[in-house]
């Protein structure tokens, strides 16, 4: 089966980005790491469309509760604010 593909990322596409970091990493390392991650891609949403914001950062136990770390939230956000996405797209 072909993956469709809307013009920003395949529908089937997974991509993982692994920084380099010192742990225990810091709220700014999340952050960081985010805007760094997409910068790189540098998705596109189409116009009018929402932004889901959706992101799963391992690197605590299961049990700490703290799977998305909001610092990596930051991050994507100041990305897609930078590209001109209005918060109430987010």
């Amino acid at each position: 089966m072909e993956a469709k593909h809307n013009g920003w990322l395949a529908d089937d596409a997974v991509c993982i980005y692994m920084p380099q970091l010192d742990f225990p990493p810091r709220w700014e390392d999340f952050a960081r790491s985010a805007y760094a991650f997409l910068k790189a891609l540098h998705p596109r949403p189409p116009d009018g469309k929402r932004v889901v914001i959706k992101p799963n950062a391992p690197g605590y136990e299961p049990d700490s509760g703290m799977i998305t770390h909001p610092g990596f939230v930051e991050g994507i956000v100041e990305y897609f604010e930078e590209i001109g996405v209005e918060k109430d797209r987010m």
